[in-house]
């Protein structure tokens, strides 16, 4: 969940460090979050455990539910816009999270990053 999370966000120094493991796991450290660098191109390998992994049942059900729930779509899209961030950039956010859905719904897992790549600011 977390991974997709600060992929969708554009976290890009999402690693092992920046998490602290307790009870639930708390990502820490979101300076890089919606960051305005554009030399991005490793930001889909940053989590390569993953990669070809079978996401957990409760994450595709999640997805699933995310996908038919145009108004939970829409409430997100206006949160993120009411966090002050470019309209461009929540919008984003939103088709990235669309798009990892997708691929979790109609095979259960991403095998690659190229998988990923459509969603890649430019």
């Amino acid at each position: 969940k977390l991974w997709i999370d600060q992929y969708s966000m554009w976290h890009t120094d999402g690693h092992k460090g920046n998490v602290i493991v307790g009870d639930k796991i708390h990502a820490i450290d979101h300076e890089h979050t919606f960051h305005d660098s554009k030399a991005r191109e490793d930001h889909r390998a940053m989590f390569m455990d993953f990669y070809g992994v079978e996401a957990p049942e409760e994450v595709i059900k999640e997805a699933e539910s995310f996908l038919k729930d145009e108004v939970r779509q829409q409430v997100l899209l206006e949160q993120l816009k009411g966090l002050h961030y470019y309209d461009e950039d929540a919008e984003a956010v939103l088709a990235r999270m669309r798009h990892v859905a997708t691929i979790l719904t109609t095979k259960g897992k991403i095998d690659s990053p190229e998988e990923l790549a459509q969603y890649s600011p430019s």
